[in-house]
């Protein structure tokens, strides 16, 4: 482990399986919200947020959360 890592939040993945849009934001709400509740002091702020969903095309939204196709995972 990195020792410039140790301690902080990674990420957060939630993964949402209707369509893309509507998922996303179902999807982001919860994440932005453990975003506010996580103890920056202790751990630092997360480094990334992601919703998996099943269809549609990968990017970043406006709030920082990212939309992460299953299809872009693996094969």
């Amino acid at each position: 482990m990195d020792p410039a890592a140790r301690g902080r939040q990674a990420g957060t993945i939630q993964r949402k399986g209707s369509l893309c849009k509507m998922g996303a934001s179902v999807g982001a709400e919860p994440l932005l919200t453990f975003k506010d509740r996580v103890d920056t002091r202790r751990s630092g702020p997360p480094e990334a947020l992601g919703v998996i969903v099943a269809t549609g095309f990968g990017n970043q939204r406006p709030d920082g959360v990212g939309v992460i196709p299953i299809g872009a995972l693996g094969p």
